[in-house]
This record gives C-alpha cells, sequence and structure tokens, in this order.
C-alpha cells in the first residue's frame, strides 16, 4: 500500500484532503449594512435598528400620508364605531406592523421584525427592529418599548386578532409589559370592511392598495414566503433576501398612514371623496344610520341611489332611506320611495305593508289600504318554498287580520 501510495505521489496524484486548498469563499454581508441600519448596543445585548424620514409632502400611492393628521379623534371613533377611540391622538399613535416566524401564535412564534411608525410634527418616522437571533430577543423588547412609551395610541391591520396579542406574549417571556395594551387602537381591517367591501372582491391590504391608495409595490416579498425567509437567513447567514422582507414592512407601515388618511376624509366628506362608487355611499350611509348621524346618512343613501347602485343593493338602500323619512315623519317622501321600490319589483314584503298602514291610519284611504294588503298576501303566498313555514304562517295572519280591519273599517264607512 505503501509502494503504491508513493508512486501515485510521483504521478502527483494527492490521496486525502489534508492538502488541499479550498476556494476561497465571499463573506456574506451584514444584514445591517443590507438594509441600510446599523446594529445598536442596548444592556439586554445588540439589535439592528433602521430609522427613516418621510417629509410631509411624501405621497404614498396617490396619498398625501400628512393628510391623516388633519383627522380628529371624532372622525376615527365614527369610522371604527367605537367610541373608545374618541382619545385617540393621530399625532402620539404607533403605526404598527410585525413580521414572525409563523402565522399560529403562541409561545413558539417570534417577531424578529417589528416596524413603528409615527408623526413627529408633519414628518413621518419609520423605525424597524430587528433580531439577527433568537438571543436579540430581549434587545428587541427593550428598544420598542423605549420607542412606543411616548406614543399613546395604535393603528394596526388586523393588529388586534394577531399582531398586538404576539408582541404582549412576547413582553410577557421578556417579564415586561408592553406599553400600549391598554391604549386606544383602530384596527384598519375592520374599518376598511365597514366602508369598502361591497365594492371590493378583498380586502387585503394589497388588494385595499391597488384599488384605494393607487400603489402598485415594486420588488416585495409575499407574505407567505416572509418566515421562510427568515429561517433560511438564520441558517446560512445570508442577509440579501432580508432587503424585500424590510421593505415588505415598511410598506404595510406607510399604508396604514395612507388608509387612516384616505378613510377620514371619505368619512368626513364622502360626496367628493367616495361619491363616484354607489357600494361606497351605502355602506356609509348604513355607517352614519348606527351613529345616528341621519343628514348624513340621508344625503349619501340618496346619492348613492342616484348613482350605479347594483341592483342587489338598491332593495336595502330604498328600506333604509324609507325608514329614516318615516322615523322623521316625512311622509310624502317615504310614500314616493314605497311606490318605487314595488314599481322596481323588489319583491320585498315591507313597502306593501307600510303602505297600507300609511293608507289605513294616516291617509283615510280603506280602498288602496285593502288593496295593498291583498297584493301583500298574495306576495307571501308566491313567495320562495325555502322561506321558513314559521314566517309565512305568521306573516299571513298578520296580513289577513289587517285586511279583515281595513274591510270593516271600509264597510263603516260606506253604510248610509
Amino acid at each position: 500500500m505503501q509502494d503504491l501510495r508513493q508512486q501515485l505521489e510521483r504521478l502527483g496524484v494527492r490521496i486525502g484532503v489534508s492538502d488541499t486548498k479550498r476556494r476561497p469563499r465571499a463573506a456574506a454581508r451584514p444584514v445591517e449594512e443590507v438594509v441600510g441600519g446599523e446594529v445598536v448596543e442596548t444592556e439586554h445585548g445588540p439589535c439592528v435598528v433602521v430609522d427613516r424620514v418621510y417629509p410631509r409632502d411624501y405621497r404614498h400611492g396617490n396619498i398625501n400620508i400628512a393628510i391623516a393628521l388633519t383627522h380628529g379623534a371624532e372622525t376615527m371613533a365614527g369610522i371604527a364605531r367605537d367610541p373608545d377611540l374618541e382619545g385617540l391622538e393621530l399625532n402620539r399613535s404607533a403605526f404598527l406592523d410585525v413580521e414572525t416566524t409563523g402565522l399560529a401564535g403562541g409561545a413558539g412564534t417570534y417577531g424578529f421584525l417589528v416596524g413603528v411608525g409615527w408623526f413627529e410634527g408633519t414628518d413621518f418616522r419609520i423605525r424597524q427592529l430587528f433580531m439577527r437571533d433568537y438571543s436579540e430577543e430581549h434587545a428587541l423588547i427593550s428598544l420598542l418599548e423605549e420607542t412606543v412609551t411616548p406614543l399613546s395610541g395604535i393603528i394596526s391591520f388586523n393588529g388586534k386578532a394577531f399582531d398586538v396579542p404576539l408582541l404582549e406574549g412576547r413582553f410577557i417571556m421578556s417579564r415586561r409589559r408592553f406599553p400600549l395594551s391598554s391604549a386606544p387602537h383602530l384596527d384598519l381591517l375592520h374599518t376598511a370592511r365597514r366602508l369598502w367591501r361591497l365594492r371590493l372582491a378583498s380586502c387585503r391590504l394589497s388588494d385595499l392598495e391597488s384599488n384605494i391608495l393607487g400603489l402598485q409595490r415594486q420588488g416585495d416579498v409575499p407574505s407567505n414566503l416572509v418566515p421562510q425567509i427568515y429561517f433560511d437567513y438564520l441558517r446560512y447567514g445570508i442577509a440579501d433576501p432580508l432587503r424585500g422582507v424590510f421593505y415588505h414592512n415598511l410598506q404595510d407601515i406607510l399604508s396604514l398612514a395612507a388608509l387612516t388618511a384616505v378613510a377620514g376624509r371619505v368619512f368626513e366628506d364622502p360626496l367628493h371623496h367616495g361619491g363616484q362608487h354607489g357600494e361606497d355611499l351605502y355602506s356609509l350611509g348604513r355607517l352614519y344610520l348606527h351613529l345616528g348621524r341621519s343628514d348624513r346618512a340621508e344625503t349619501v343613501l340618496r346619492a348613492a341611489l342616484d348613482a350605479d347602485l347594483p341592483d342587489g343593493l338598491r332593495p336595502a338602500a330604498f328600506r333604509h332611506l324609507s325608514f329614516h323619512y318615516k322615523r322623521q315623519e316625512r311622509w310624502d317622501e317615504a310614500v314616493d320611495l314605497w311606490h318605487r321600490a314595488i314599481r322596481e319589483n323588489h319583491g320585498r314584503l315591507y313597502p306593501f305593508v307600510e303602505l297600507a298602514k300609511f293608507y289605513e291610519h294616516r291617509a283615510r284611504d280603506f280602498q288602496s289600504a285593502e288593496e295593498l294588503s291583498s297584493a301583500a298576501i298574495r306576495l307571501v303566498e308566491s313567495s320562495s318554498p325555502a322561506r321558513a313555514a314559521w314566517w309565512r304562517e305568521r306573516r299571513l295572519a298578520e296580513l289577513e287580520h289587517r285586511l279583515r280591519r281595513v274591510r270593516r273599517k271600509k264597510a263603516k264607512l260606506e253604510a248610509p
């Protein structure tokens, strides 16, 4: 064997790898260099921090995000249907978004990148905190606590269900308390659904950006790939793909500010900023009715009916507006809408019933009341078999009772 080795060595053949020279390997760029940040030392260790500032005239899509500062707490409470938000101060709120290692939640889910935006005067500042390893979580938590402690509110997208509970759990694991746990919280996912879901097929943030903000992201990373990119970074130390994750988080926060500006503007002046879509006007009309703002409700519901409101929503708009008139005893306008609903053949029972009531009790036109009651009975009798039997029986009993009463009154009036 030794002779064979010597012969091979004389021929220039080396056995084994002890003398093999390795190809020099290019050192991976550190993440702070890739994303334009710096490593900040805390008493709990290091953490990567990226700070960016956007001036007052910065536009995200077609929206100047500084417009958000023009909306008061009453507007925010209105669009959220939450009186507790009357204490929300937009100039002291944290626009919050967290990138995590998964969507399951629980103790095994980490928030490895936390982005916080807030207004400094009319400028908008965003700070992104990143942990390069799980051991840096305590430093991230410490810097996040320092960042949000001066703030008094939260604005998020689905943050009530996910981001804030996750952060509260991570703070507890670090033996701390999240400073904004009891702060007023505007969750824009619910606001977006309230304002735009009748028109949009989806209220995902990406769909809102393209349809509401006029924004198309360039170089973004899909949300479902974010955890795997972080795991690959932990395993191989390659930071370049994280540039897309930081961009994704940054765009989310800017979109929070822009959507806040748009939602407030639509709520305060719907005919100028939401009047081209009948579905949006109808949604606002329902919202105003819920808030007791009847004048605004009337204005936008009438505009919705005059706009290109889909046939599926017109019956509901007629109903809401007509009952608004009824509550105000504006009988001529209510009666006109009920007749229009019958002429448009919405197939709804209420206009027949309401007109029968009006002609019986107010106009004392028993002939019209009788005709409308009879028409209502025919409508119930011809209704879909899918209707519950109890509904049909109850409606028929009520209508037949009304018809008998109207006929008695009519007979009494016609008697000599």
